[in-house]
């Protein structure tokens, strides 16, 4: 039930760009998202094993439902 939710409101770019901006929710977001695209991502990661922290990086697809969209983050996630 709660997955369905969230996905719905994933989905509400407005909605999603407004909860990012909340100072609170901002927090939460920063500390367990490292970026919305790769580079981004990828220089977070960077910074924090420059600081001797461990890390994984997750691509998450969970509203993905087109198969053209499967594939895309299939190849995307190739790169690694």
């Amino acid at each position: 039930m709660f997955r369905t939710i969230f996905v719905y409101l994933s989905q509400k770019n407005g909605l999603k760009d407004y909860i990012k901006r909340i100072p609170f929710t901002r927090a939460l977001v920063d500390r367990f998202i490292a970026g919305e695209d790769l580079v981004t991502a990828l220089n977070v990661v960077k910074e924090l094993n420059s600081q001797k922290f461990l890390c994984t990086m997750d691509k998450l697809g969970e509203s993905v439902d087109k198969e053209e969209e499967v594939e895309k983050l299939w190849k995307s996630t190739r790169i690694f």
